[in-house]
């Protein structure tokens, strides 16, 4: 199996059984959306890390155990907020942090490329399918866009009135990008000329992240509202008002074929429902406190999540059975974003580093 990460925005895939993962038990709660009862099935004890081992380079996934850590990026000062592959051979990271700098630098021995700055924190950076260019969100309202070879400055949108909290590429399409801000709004733009195309105002309440569907139609965007929305792309109307978080949701990701869609929240839970009718197919509550982070694998079969509990954890998308807990951050795991080939996962801490580990 491999995975792929929201970088990718290739972000969903269901099933019409669920199960969740008791926090409190470890049990799987087995239901149905049509179900009159609930049964209890004990799972298999998962692979955990308490210490990932660490080496030098990747190898094979085949010999490589999972968890396995491959580097360890100290170049941050504070808290990393947002991270990306930022090559198609998945040789270079771009990791964004409070300490209101961008860094890309070499995904296997750390050495850096280029830096530049936000003139406040950096809330997240995502390159685009093709790897040209780069474009990061900061706390001063303002998304940079630049070339992700050279660092090169291109042309900087600030059509936002508050923080610009996440920013998407289109998939397959270098040239619209989705930000997401405090000022509540969803803003769809140019990313040749940063002109505006869509502006978006459904949320009541701060805007915390917005993705792409896979073939580009639609957006979803998770608020400090407690609900996820999914909305037409090009006219604006809402879709979907999906309400079965109890708080704050803070991360969405999009599954491959479309259909589906993973949200992290504030409630500790990451919930799977049908991106057209809002039905919940499964809740996953693995994690032990608030999330921050969810993402698809490329084939659907998969997701990992990132929370509080310092945790990065991979499980089954339609079953919630967890697979693998990653303990290699000391604190918040707040992105987690998947190598171009799948076998990787590059983990962004408030612990100031970056971590690159097996995901296979």
């Amino acid at each position: 199996m491999v995975l792929g990460g929201i970088a990718g925005l290739a972000v969903a895939g269901g099933g019409l059984t669920w199960l969740a993962l008791s926090q409190k038990s470890g049990s799987i709660i087995v239901s149905h959306s049509s179900a009159t009862s609930t049964s209890v099935v004990q799972p298999t004890q998962p692979t955990t890390s308490a210490s990932p081992t660490s080496v030098n380079t990747p190898s094979s996934p085949t010999t490589t155990p999972m968890g396995t850590r491959f580097y360890n990026y100290h170049g941050h000062s504070l808290y990393i907020y947002g991270v990306t592959w930022a090559s198609l051979d998945g040789g270079r990271i771009a990791s964004a942090s409070l300490d209101t700098s961008v860094q890309v630098w070499n995904a296997s021995t750390g050495d850096r490329y280029f830096m530049y700055n936000h003139s406040k924190a950096v809330n997240d950076v995502k390159a685009s399918y093709d790897k040209m260019h780069i474009a990061s969100a900061g706390e001063d309202g303002i998304v940079q866009v630049r070339d992700a070879t050279t660092g090169g400055f291109i042309f900087s949108y600030n059509h936002h009135n508050g923080a610009v909290n996440t920013v998407e590429w289109q998939p397959g399409n270098s040239t619209r990008v989705v930000t997401a801000s405090s000022d509540r709004t969803v803003q769809i733009w140019d990313a040749t000329n940063g002109a505006p195309i869509q502006a978006y105002r459904g949320h009541a309440d701060i805007v915390w992240a917005a993705g792409w569907s896979p073939n580009g139609q639609y957006i979803v965007s998770a608020s400090a509202d407690g609900t996820a929305r999914v909305w037409d792309a090009t006219s604006g109307t809402t879709l979907t008002t999906y309400t079965g978080h109890s708080a704050t949701v803070r991360s969405v990701s999009w599954s491959p074929d479309g259909q589906h869609i993973a949200t992290a929240s504030d409630d500790q839970t990451v919930k799977v429902w049908n991106a057209f009718s809002g039905n919940t197919l499964l809740t996953y509550t693995g994690h032990t406190d608030r999330l921050r982070t969810v993402a698809w694998s490329h084939d659907g079969s998969r997701i990992v999540s990132g929370s509080k509990d310092a945790t990065a954890q991979i499980w089954h998308a339609t079953t919630g059975i967890l697979i693998y807990v990653y303990r290699g951050h000391s604190a918040t795991v707040f992105d987690a974003q998947c190598s171009p080939d799948g076998t990787r996962i590059a983990s962004g801490s408030t612990d100031t580093t970056v971590q690159i580990w097996q995901a296979t």
